[in-house]
């Protein structure tokens, strides 16, 4: 007797069920991980925690992972929306004004921000030298400079480094940051009292059509473009470049996003 159809369309069920479990099984962990950050997100602001929603997010997955029940990564298509909506939101918070009244100051700002990256960058080298055998060197570089967490999140993968190690040193240096920030801003103002810590801007409360016509179609045409000039992370970097010319040369109003809007991407 021939059982070979009979073995192939078991097989076949047998497949379609550990898809199908994998599946429940994604779904649950990311369920998961949205309710843990969310009770925490409650928890921090009624706490007035700097940045809840980001020390949220981000004790919620290190724990998660560390416990080995943390989500596995999105599908790509879903990590490059998220990045073009985090390079349309960076670009709500520069303000053509502020930029014109610290452009006198360029040099120095110029200045620091490349003492920052050298600095950052020795200590990277550095990084690689001592554990060479565990951390790349772009990886290592990336982990260590200071400052743009979500961006050189997304950059390590295209620039050849462990995006899970430059994530995890990253966003570690952003709690320290963010939960000691109130100490510091007390202690170096002689006792003035703190704005309540790093808030998300943005408009909080609505997002019109316009906005977001106008959000979606600098995200889009920042994407295409940064695919046609082959910019690294050109999700992020795309519509964010594009952003902030069209704001600065003055062709579009200033964006405006709700804080949210961050929040989910």
């Amino acid at each position: 007797m021939d059982t070979r159809p009979g073995s192939e369309s078991g097989a076949a069920l047998s497949e379609r069920d550990a898809k199908a479990a994998g599946s429940g099984r994604v779904t649950t962990q990311w369920l998961l991980l949205a309710a843990i950050t969310a009770a925490l997100t409650t928890a921090f602001s009624i706490a007035n925690v700097p940045a809840a929603p980001l020390v949220a997010g981000t004790l919620s997955a290190a724990a998660l992972a560390l416990l080995s029940r943390g989500p596995k990564e999105l599908p790509s298509s879903i990590i490059q929306a998220a990045q073009c909506v985090l390079g349309v939101y960076l670009v709500t918070l520069v303000h053509r004004d502020q930029l014109m009244a610290v452009f006198p100051q360029l040099p120095w700002i110029v200045t620091g921000a490349v003492a920052t990256l050298a600095i950052s960058a020795a200590g990277g080298i550095a990084l690689h030298r001592v554990h060479h055998a565990h951390v790349g060197r772009p990886t290592a570089i990336l982990a260590s400079i200071a400052g743009g967490s979500t961006s050189l999140t997304t950059l390590a993968k295209d620039a050849g480094g462990d995006a899970s190690i430059v994530a995890s040193l990253q966003y570690l240096r952003v709690i320290a940051v963010t939960l000691s920030l109130p100490a510091v801003v007390y202690i170096l103002s002689s006792g003035a009292s703190t704005d309540g810590g790093l808030v998300l801007g943005g408009n909080v409360n609505r997002m019109n059509f316009s906005d977001f016509a106008l959000a979606a179609a600098i995200a889009i045409c920042g994407y295409a473009l940064g695919r046609a000039a082959r910019l690294p992370s050109a999700a992020l970097l795309g519509p964010m470049i594009l952003g902030l010319t069209l704001e600065i040369v003055g062709v579009i109003p200033e964006l405006q996003l709700p804080g949210y809007v961050a929040v989910l991407a």
